[in-house]
């Protein structure tokens, strides 16, 4: 496509019913690597509730088919061999015209290209592993069909293979049987019995270890589970089974959701573009997020398998069962299934350090998409290529517009209105309206201005003003949205609160605040008291308000609410950074006191030892810039380094007597959960001590992977000796596991050394550096141009970089392209000179010939 050629958006306003269902589907697969036979067999039935003016009488309409990238071999209509004049073929469809509205069979045979499939959309082969990812709209790529969301169709599926390169077949639902077929090969027969849309079709065919387990339903029902993985990585699987048998208890005591299949299969591909995709009763994952061990994967890596599995547990029935009407619909089933992954992960993780990571990540990456050229509400009205909306705003704050649906309905009444919606729409493609129709159906709680957030961008910012009259004892909020002119649109806002008086709380509750401003009287109190406010972060908003600095020290060491405690600390740092920034700077003594008593609790409080790491940790660069309007970043970088320098100084004694604390209580600790807490708060302080060989010999000595990587972090951004120490040691030792040589390119990335982008051109250009692998750009690539300060570098050879790399991989997969991109959105943000030379690149890449439309969608909005 040129330049100039007209790119025409989806509107979601020209939503119609297809003209055409496709209730039965039956596909033979003959696998090839470089010419894959299709063979399907669709049943047709004119749509009843096509949109059709009654009045022409209509007997007949056109057929479309999407198919792209396809070699057609025949058509047969009604057993009647097509000649080409029967039809039209185009790059991107296959027409019959004038069909009677009378139902039908349509067989279709097309060849396809698994092995130069690089896009890995559609089938691929990679690896020796036969593969598909369809969502959204990879199916066209396997066969012509009407790929969208409201086709509804139960799969019937052959697998032709040989089967000693492929001794493993698998697709949907339920295994029917396995025959022998001419010339050796197998055939391998599966039948899911619950119509689902063509974006969840799977097939997965090769050579693969397996692991084996079982789930007893609460129904009695027994379902067989297998993780499949490559060749001599099964040992890997096992937290992954243990993590899928949670998900599944917990969906039927918290939802009451069964698993309606005899079968549940996860498979592991190293090569894939999504974390993990949640085809029916075959779910298929990045490897990254199933294979596991100590020595291996670090504890956060554990806690995402055992997010990302549950997640896609959880889409059977929030995604499945039930599912988009059409694209627009995303946040449906994303947002509504992230809540729930959300909700059982603080339940196996604790409740308060979740939801701290949680808002830390919303914050660090959907604010600023949110408030960027790329911001869009949770349910898009528009879209170029629909793979662009996947993204932190769908699911992210998709989620946190669920949460605030279950802060005001409660417990009880948020399951009430999940009944509903299970027993009203099985079976469907449905709606955003749907959704919430059921939730006010189930409650009679009006929900009319809370369906706004569906269709409002940006972050809201509400403005709080308190005021305590001595007089007569009566305290007030005032309170005001103050983006509401620029949108015009009333929000709901929930906000859970406490009053305290003399340290404890005398008050608490949720204020459900509508419309743009108003007022809020909290009572009468003999003195002003200290309030507590957006408590467990309860609406995804900004909040503006001036707070006396003795509240927020107070808040910091005293609050009930966990997220509170956390940011009501990162708020006082924030303030000292920017006020060195700005080389105003005083410390208030409460500052180093906070941390005195933060870290002479540690060997005697009981406190979630993940919480005390959160209560210690500074705000990184990232952090602090992201409310800066233009960029300081070498300011920004010097103000952080001397604030963990004077910590660092000051509780010298303290941080390494804790350091030693913590390494015996570890050394006997046998609780997993609690171990982990320890490590993340030993390492924490480790980032404080000044000491690099006791860094450095953290490293040799470490048992675990997650010790590994916080040194390796540490020491990324050492000037000294033992930044080539330990990034040669590490390399050495972990150069035959790409899933830990990532950490390492990742590290790399992020340095804040004056050599990065050096280092990172040269392990691009190397054998160990795979640019078709999501995994390989994401961790190199992906990292170092979100690292703002050496990315943006005066110079702008990194920005000559980064473009040659888009252009690269949108030659191989638009989607890493497309990713890559987004990582220019700050452009506003920097000084003249380097938005001068990022907005000429960001040029040369739109002016690029056939430039795919998910590259251009992104940066097309940046200038």
């Amino acid at each position: 496509m040129s330049p100039s050629a007209k790119r025409v958006k989806t509107q979601l306003s020209d939503y119609k019913p297809s003209g055409w269902l496709i209730p039965e589907v039956k596909l033979e697969f003959f696998l090839q690597p470089s010419s894959t036979l299709v063979k399907s067999t669709l049943l047709i039935q004119a749509n009843p509730s096509f949109n059709q003016d009654a009045s022409l009488n209509q007997v007949s309409r056109d057929l479309v088919l999407n198919g792209e990238s396809l070699n057609l071999v025949s058509i047969r209509f009604d057993g009647k061999l097509l000649e080409p004049s029967d039809y039209r073929l185009q790059d991107h469809s296959l027409e019959i015209l004038n069909v009677n509205l009378s139902n039908h069979t349509l067989e279709i045979e097309n060849t396809i290209n698994p092995i130069q499939n690089t896009e890995l959309l559609g089938l691929y082969l990679s690896n020796g592993i036969y593969c598909t990812q369809n969502e959204p709209e990879g199916f066209r790529r396997i066969t012509y069909f009407i790929d969208r969301p409201d086709i509804l169709s139960v799969y019937t599926v052959k697998i032709i293979v040989d089967p000693k390169e492929c001794p493993t077949a698998l697709s949907n639902g339920n295994r029917i049987s396995i025959e022998d077929a001419e010339k050796g090969r197998k055939i391998y027969t599966w039948k899911d019995p619950f119509p689902k849309p063509s974006y969840l079709f799977a097939i997965v065919a090769g050579d693969l270890d397996k692991i084996s387990d079982h789930f007893i339903t609460k129904s009695g029902r027994r379902v067989e589970l297998e993780i499949y993985s490559n060749k001599g990585l099964s040992s890997y699987c096992n937290f992954a089974m243990e993590s899928l048998k949670l998900a599944m208890q917990w969906d039927e005591e918290s939802f009451g959701r069964e698993y309606d299949l005899d079968l549940y299969m996860i498979v592991a591909v190293n090569d894939f573009n999504m974390g993990a995709m949640e085809n029916k009763g075959l779910n298929i994952f990045n490897s990254k997020l199933v294979l596991a061990s100590e020595q291996t994967a670090t504890d956060t890596v554990f806690e995402d398998i055992l997010s990302v599995i549950a997640h896609e547990y959880f889409h059977n029935w929030t995604g499945n069962r039930i599912t988009c009407r059409d694209w627009f619909q995303l946040t449906l089933k994303e947002g509504l299934t992230v809540f729930r992954d959300q909700l059982f992960s603080q339940d196996k993780l604790g409740s308060g350090v979740k939801r701290i990571d949680d808002v830390d990540f919303l914050r660090n990456f959907q604010f600023p998409e949110d408030n960027g050229p790329l911001s869009h509400p949770i349910q898009p009205k528009e879209y170029l290529d629909i793979d662009n909306f996947y993204t932190r705003t769908v699911y992210e704050k998709g989620a946190e517009v669920i949460r605030m649906l279950y802060t005001l309905l409660g417990k009880d009444g948020f399951r009430k209105g999940m009944d509903l919606y299970f027993h009203r729409h099985d079976g469907q493609a449905v709606t955003t309206k749907d959704f919430i129709d059921c939730m006010q159906d189930s409650t009679s709680i009006d929900l009319s201005t809370f369906r706004n957030w569906y269709d409002r961008k940006g972050t809201p910012i509400l403005k709080f003003t308190d005021q305590y009259y001595p007089d007569s004892k009566k305290y007030e909020i005032t309170w005001q949205d103050i983006n509401f002119n620029s949108s015009n649109i009333p929000l709901t806002y929930p906000i859970q609160y406490s009053v305290y008086i003399d340290g404890e709380i005398v008050k608490s509750g949720i204020w459900q605040l509508s419309g743009e401003l108003g007022s809020i009287d909290l009572g009468f109190f003999e003195k002003k008291p200290i309030l507590s406010v957006l408590e467990n972060f309860s609406a995804p908003i900004e909040l503006q308000w001036q707070q006396s600095l003795d509240d927020e020290y107070f808040l910091w060491a005293k609050s009930k609410d966990a997220f509170v405690r956390w940011d009501s600390g990162n708020k006082i740092k924030n303030r000292i950074i920017q006020s060195k920034i700005n080389l105003n700077f005083e410390i208030d003594p409460r500052f180093e006191q906070s941390y005195a008593t933060i870290l002479d609790s540690i060997s005697k409080s009981k406190e979630d030892f993940r919480l005390i790491a959160s209560l210690l940790n500074i705000p990184n660069i990232t952090n602090c810039t992201n409310v800066q309007k233009v960029y300081k970043l070498a300011e920004t970088k010097k103000a952080i380094s001397e604030l963990k320098q004077s910590i660092s100084e000051l509780h010298a004694e303290s941080l390494l007597k804790n350091y030693n604390y913590l390494l015996a209580y570890l050394r006997d600790e046998s609780s997993r959960l609690k171990a982990v807490g320890g490590r993340m708060l030993k390492n924490t302080i480790l980032s404080f001590l000044k000491d690099e060989s006791m860094v450095y010999e953290q490293w040799l000595y470490a048992d675990n992977l997650t010790d590994e990587i916080a040194s390796l972090r540490i020491l990324s951004h050492s000037e000294s000796e033992y930044f080539f120490r330990i990034m040669d040691a590490f390399f050495s030792k972990w150069k035959s596991n790409p899933l830990v040589l990532d950490f390492w390119f990742s590290s790399q990335a992020s340095s804040e050394r004056e050599d990065t982008l050096t280092r990172v051109q040269d392990i691009k250009n190397s054998n160990y550096f795979d640019i078709k692998n999501p995994n390989r750009v994401s961790a190199l690539l992906g990292n170092f141009s979100r690292n703002r300060l050496q990315f943006h570098k005066t110079d702008g050879k990194a920005y000559d970089f980064i473009r040659d790399c888009i252009l690269e991989l949108d030659r191989i997969n638009p989607q890493s392209a497309a990713r890559l991109s987004k990582n220019l959105g700050d452009l506003d943000h920097l000084p003249i000179e380097q938005r001068v030379l990022l907005k000429k690149n960001i040029e040369i890449i739109l002016n690029e010939k056939d430039l795919s439309n998910l590259v251009f969608e992104i940066l097309d909005s940046f200038i």
